[in-house]
């Protein structure tokens, strides 16, 4: 079996190979960093010569939680994702002798930031938890007979408002820095909410990662 890892880029990658980099087992599994949102559609386009030869594609990063079972710093596995337009693709499970909490997600192409909207869109869809690109992945991925699993960190709790994050991402999916810190001052409490969230996240991801390559190694 040949696996990619797919992450989006900053934070998240980061916290990804430093869980890979304490991974007893090598070589290390190769990762490709993904910008955030709709943008990661045109970037497997251009990459797509990078899934020759590839059977199994795993997708790491941080989610939001649409329910009071989906607390920070939890780790899943999706089940399914779907989109609000209704489109839903079924995720493999990744078995690697760890029982992951199974979740039912959804993939919007904005921060969505205010506790009563993802009250709403747990009630519109049923979803535990919420990201902004999976969907697109497994769209793609699956299009090419490649398996996908989805595992990912809660980094934000569906109680509490964050800061509004509507402008922190540029056309790409990069990051603006400046946009970020903007949003910060203006909303202090909720992005002191974020942070801490985000920074348990990444721990648990880091940790989730060398656990992953460790049992898959051994697996071989």
């Amino acid at each position: 079996m040949t696996i990619l890892i797919l992450v989006p880029q900053g934070a998240e990658f980061k916290a990804v190979m430093d869980g890979l980099n304490k991974s007893q087992s090598k070589p290390i599994l190769p990762v490709l960093a993904i910008p955030a949102g709709p943008a990661v559609k045109a970037f497997l386009e251009q990459e797509s010569d990078r899934l020759w030869g590839v059977t199994q594609v795993i997708v790491l990063g941080l989610c939001g939680g649409l329910t009071n079972d989906a607390v920070v710093g939890q780790m899943g596995c999706y089940e399914m994702c779907c989109d609000r337009s209704g489109n839903e693709y079924q995720c493999d499970y990744l078995d690697i002798g760890y029982k992951f909490i199974n979740w039912n997600a959804v993939t919007i192409d904005n921060v969505i930031t205010k506790s009563a909207d993802k009250q709403l869109l747990n009630t519109e869809t049923n979803c535990d938890v919420v990201d902004m690109e999976s969907i697109w992945i497994l769209e793609f991925i699956q299009q090419r007979g490649i398996g996908v699993s989805v595992v990912r960190a809660v980094s934000d709790a569906v109680v509490g408002d964050l800061p509004d994050l509507s402008q922190v991402f540029d056309l790409n999916g990069r990051l603006k820095p400046i946009e970020l810190a903007r949003a910060f001052v203006l909303r202090p409490r909720a992005a002191l909410r974020l942070i801490r969230g985000s920074i348990f996240g990444l721990k648990q991801l880091t940790r989730c990662t060398t656990m992953i390559s460790e049992q898959l190694h051994r697996g071989k």
